[in-house]
């Protein structure tokens, strides 16, 4: 049952992963811009993006969830009418005291251009000019590709996921993107994720982050077979392993 303010795009063959489990690694972006003391603030959430590291599939795909508390399009500077960010990985971060920015400090000495390791080699790949151009792909000779990601998902850059997916809603709520090629999260670690307007301006950037992993159980508490209790773990005999039952079935 799909709750109100969530958006899901699956591709076929998704399998569905828990956030809390140890083996996929989690990447956050945080976003906390207040326009003021006395003001809403102009965009507040987070993102998260997970992965399913054990399963060979899985590596090459990803669920991004991106949740917006707030958000004023217009305040931010989006002045073209839209209601969605573009938004991708971009291929550094260059804040050394700061996790967001937002404007000009998200700007290409600060962001660099898309993340783009497999040369999908787009207008504003990180590899442009010259070294799309070694591989045909040069935006100055008229020659950078453009993402199509039914047709063929090789002419996608791994950070375009407006390409791969499509754009964040400037709406509140949580929205789920299934990306079906992407990397492995240690590779983006410490880069930097960005969201432009409609007219490609950039607007909202935030660090790619990993999450510490916790010291010891979670609140102190696991079973006989190491599940965290308080994280809503228990094991599952069928499957020999910790589930969360609201999450994964565990068989008979």
């Amino acid at each position: 049952r799909r709750r109100r303010g969530c958006h899901v795009d699956s591709p076929r063959g998704w399998a569905s992963v828990a956030a809390a489990s140890p083996q996929y690694p989690v990447l956050t972006g945080k976003w906390n811009h207040p326009a003021g003391k006395w003001t809403s603030p102009e965009l507040t959430g987070n993102l998260k993006v997970i992965q399913d590291t054990k399963k060979w599939w899985g590596r090459t795909r990803a669920r991004w969830v991106v949740n917006l508390k707030a958000v004023d399009y217009e305040a931010l500077g989006c002045t073209d009418g839209g209601d969605a960010f573009p938004w991708h990985v971009h291929a550094k971060w260059d804040h050394p005291d700061k996790d967001e920015a937002y404007g000009e400090d998200c700007g290409p000495a600060f962001t660099g251009g898309h993340y783009d390791p497999t040369f999908g080699c787009g207008p504003a790949s990180d590899n442009q000019p010259e070294e799309c151009a070694k591989v045909g792909r040069g935006k100055d000779d008229g020659e950078a590709q453009t993402c199509d990601v039914m047709a063929d998902v090789s002419t996608c850059e791994l950070g375009d996921l407006s390409g791969k997916t499509r754009k964040v809603s400037a709406t509140t709520g949580k929205q789920a993107f299934d990306d079906p090629f992407f990397t492995n999260l240690d590779n983006v670690q410490d880069l930097s994720i960005v969201f432009h307007c409609g007219d490609g301006k950039r607007v909202a950037c935030a660090k790619l982050r990993g999450q510490e992993p916790p010291i010891g159980p979670i609140g102190g508490e696991t079973d006989a077979q190491g599940c965290y209790i308080s994280a809503g773990y228990s094991w599952c005999a069928s499957s020999e392993k910790c589930i969360r039952t609201w999450e994964t079935e565990c068989p008979a």
